[in-house]
């Protein structure tokens, strides 16, 4: 490989880093060990803190996330 090529392809896996980073749905934490309905993954990255972690309780007590959205 000559020395001139090196930049781009250093360039072009940058780019490729970068790419992945790009913006998308954060469904880290999605507690996918409990029955989900159907638009719950979608719902997730909408979610703060404090509702994902009320969601998790209701699903270990055999509710829904989209129940633990309503109130008390």
């Amino acid at each position: 490989m000559s020395v001139r090529r090196l930049p781009a392809l250093f360039l072009g896996l940058a780019l490729l880093g970068l790419a992945a980073c790009g913006p998308s749905a954060d469904t880290s934490g999605l507690p996918t060990q409990f029955p989900l309905l159907e638009g719950d993954q979608d719902l997730w990255p909408t979610m703060s803190d404090a509702e994902r972690q009320r969601a998790i309780l209701f699903l270990t007590s055999g509710s829904t996330i989209q129940s633990s959205l309503l109130a008390d």
